[in-house]
């Protein structure tokens, strides 16, 4: 996942590996592809709505996880289910 500050963002999903190089350059170059547009809103602290061509997309709670917890590591943000949504624990750590 990679956030803009105008509220664009950019998600690549992969079942294999991707390597520190491609993953800077392949949101671009898949953006471009497929045409789909993704950007977020946060409707209130903590809440991660994400849009699909302005469309809602999926819901989140969102929290930056201060320390060492489980399989997150400080820093990392954690998205889990919003109320009324199907339970989720999703970890996203930024690339170095």
């Amino acid at each position: 996942m990679r956030f803009g500050s105008a509220g664009e963002f950019m998600y690549v999903a992969s079942n294999h590996q991707i390597g520190l190089r491609d993953a800077a350059e392949r949101p671009d170059k898949i953006d471009a592809a497929d045409g789909t547009s993704y950007s977020f809103e946060i409707s209130e602290p903590g809440v991660l709505l994400l849009l699909r061509n302005g469309a809602p997309f999926q819901h989140f709670r969102c929290d930056t996880v201060k320390v060492a917890d489980a399989d997150a590591l400080a820093g990392d943000i954690v998205l889990s289910n919003a109320p009324g949504m199907p339970s989720l624990r999703r970890v996203q750590r930024k690339l170095r």
